[in-house]
């Protein structure tokens, strides 16, 4: 059952590094860390944010159905402990809108990972494994995706918000203040939805550029007009902007459907 949560949380990483983060993982494989060990390694690290992704189960209440989100409030140093919750409410908020699941609300307990680490700190129950639609879900690769997607605009709202004060903690990598993307200012701008189960956003025009994330089917993207559309590797490039706004690069024109 630890399975479609680690591949959720592998995909949180890549979204997550594609909007400029440093991430740590407690785990990479299908191995089971001692919960003590995962807080201190992310208080060794000194990180400022520390996600716990679970999936519930009710058994024998096969209907409970949705998601949570839990903090503790307590172990924190600096400015973590008035943004625990703060962090918890963004990326609640996130994931409902994303996947208008039941919105059971965020909520505070003592869990050793959270309790234990001195960042702010969430665990997240992103559906029930005892729920037979919510199980078919979190084994669905497609929206695995839209869970990670919404964790990390959720964590990068959070961000955006609260620089300030976090930066003030203890500790904090975060600066103070935010390295400006470049995004080319285009005379035009022309919705278009993805018509392909998964997109590599590149950040140069070419199938060999490397990625900054991906995009999935369904998705509306930016394009903009006024910057030059490029024909490599047998593809009509153009430069887009996701629709939470936080990946802009380059994809192929085919894949895309004007709307």
């Amino acid at each position: 059952t630890a399975l479609p949560i680690l591949a959720a949380s592998l995909k949180l990483k890549e979204d997550l590094q594609a909007m400029g983060y440093v991430v740590y993982m407690t785990r990479e494989s299908d191995t089971y860390p001692d919960l003590m060990a995962r807080a201190n390694m992310a208080n060794s690290l000194k990180a400022d944010i520390f996600i716990s992704m679970h999936a519930n189960s009710a058994d024998p209440n096969r209907a409970a159905n949705g998601i949570e989100v839990w903090y503790s409030g307590v172990g924190k140093v600096g400015e973590y402990a008035s943004l625990e919750k703060k962090l918890a409410v963004k990326v609640k908020n996130s994931l409902i809108g994303a996947t208008s699941a039941l919105d059971r609300g965020v909520k505070h307990a003592k869990h050793v990972v959270t309790a234990n680490s001195k960042m702010a700190a969430i665990l997240i129950e992103a559906g029930f494994l005892s729920n037979p639609v919510e199980e078919a879900l979190l084994f669905n690769d497609n929206y695995r995706s839209v869970l990670a997607r919404a964790v990390a605009v959720g964590v990068n709202d959070f961000v955006r918000e609260y620089r300030t004060a976090l930066a003030n903690s203890k500790n904090s990598m975060i600066a103070a203040e935010p390295i400006a993307p470049v995004i080319p200012s285009g005379s035009k701008r022309v919705s278009y939805r993805v018509n392909a189960d998964a997109l590599n956003v590149r950040k140069n025009p070419g199938l060999d550029s490397p990625s900054l994330g991906k995009v999935y089917d369904g998705e509306i993207l930016t394009v903009e007009y006024g910057v030059e559309e490029i024909k490599k590797d047998g593809y009509t490039w153009l430069y887009t902007t996701d629709n939470s706004g936080h990946i802009s690069g380059w994809l192929a024109k085919e894949f895309l459907i004007e709307q």
